[in-house]
């Protein structure tokens, strides 16, 4: 459940994570706040008939998680989404990749119809971006789970964590824990090793000088410099047989000529008169048309998320 307007979430300062020296990446950062949902801040829950909440049956890190979809296998099953989702800035430098990492503790009697699913949402639109996994597990144990958001550097984003269920026989739920967004920048070269003390380094080898080969009674040169012949100039054509156009005589008009010339512009716009309306009624019909389409395939597109 996504509601049309949401209030952006406040800039945040991301706690870096500092990779080892030498070769490998460079500085990583992760970009997401409270991802062990040990306080209140930062994630949002949808709006729906099976809201989420914390939980400190279950956790992968810390004292508690958060439990989405029908978690309760004593409750009325209902058909009904179950989410939460958190606002990301990713800059687009200087890093070069962007890992989410997350772990989820998966419950479900396998219904078809039923899953859990990440999705990326649009930072401003809230639109659905695209959906990057999807499954309908029952492990009853911890998973984790890693997905590649290299392509979202410079744009902002939602992380959007759902658990749907469609009211049938079977109930999903899951428990979501250690959700991390790392962006890492690009990779360093290994360190040269350091010089050994006092080593004796054999002198270079000297190239032998050119040695000039004496001619006698010439006097040698370093580079012989091509001399390139001059060109004759091309011939200058003559163009005095040519003979100049006639004036272009002025043509007579004649009263005859200016009630047809008239008449011919009074049709014109008795013709566009007529031509105007016709084609703002069209437009109007196209414009139309195009609403009803646009709004279809919005609400195709919104499908997956109900408010």
């Amino acid at each position: 459940a996504i509601p049309p307007t949401v209030t952006p979430a406040p800039t945040l300062t991301p706690t870096p994570e500092i990779s080892p020296a030498g070769a490998g990446r460079g500085a990583c950062v992760d970009f997401v706040h409270n991802g062990s949902f040990e306080t209140l801040d930062e994630w949002q829950f949808g709006k729906t008939k099976l809201r989420g909440g914390y939980s400190g049956l279950y956790a992968q890190t810390g004292q508690r998680s958060v439990w989405l979809g029908n978690i309760n296998a004593l409750s009325q099953n209902i058909k009904s989404y179950s989410s939460i989702r958190q606002r990301v800035q990713l800059p687009a430098s200087p890093h070069t990749t962007a890992t989410l990492s997350f772990w989820y503790y998966p419950i479900s009697d396998r219904e078809p119809g039923d899953y859990q699913e990440f999705i990326v949402l649009d930072g401003n639109t809230v639109n659905v971006i695209k959906r990057l996994w999807r499954v309908n597990r029952n492990d009853h144990a911890w998973v984790q789970q890693r997905i590649d958001l290299t392509p979202y550097l410079g744009r902002a984003i939602y992380l959007y964590f759902n658990v749907y269920n469609n009211g049938g026989t079977g109930r999903a739920a899951m428990y979501l824990d250690t959700v991390s967004l790392t962006l890492c920048g690009p990779e360093r070269a290994a360190a040269p090793p350091a010089p050994i003390a006092n080593a004796t380094q054999p002198p270079a080898p000297t190239a032998p000088a050119p040695t000039a080969t004496a001619t006698a009674g010439v006097t040698p040169t370093a580079t012989n410099i091509p001399v390139i012949p001059s060109q004759t100039p091309l011939p200058t054509q003559s163009f005095n047989n040519v003979q100049p156009l006639p004036p272009t005589p002025t043509p007579i008009t004649t009263s005859a000529d200016k009630a047809a010339a008239q008449k011919k512009k009074t049709n014109l716009r008795i013709f566009l008169y007529l031509l105007i309306p016709i084609v703002l009624i069209i437009l109007i019909a196209i414009a139309i048309w195009l609403y009803k389409v646009m709004k279809r395939e919005k609400a195709k597109r919104d499908s997956p998320i109900i408010r």
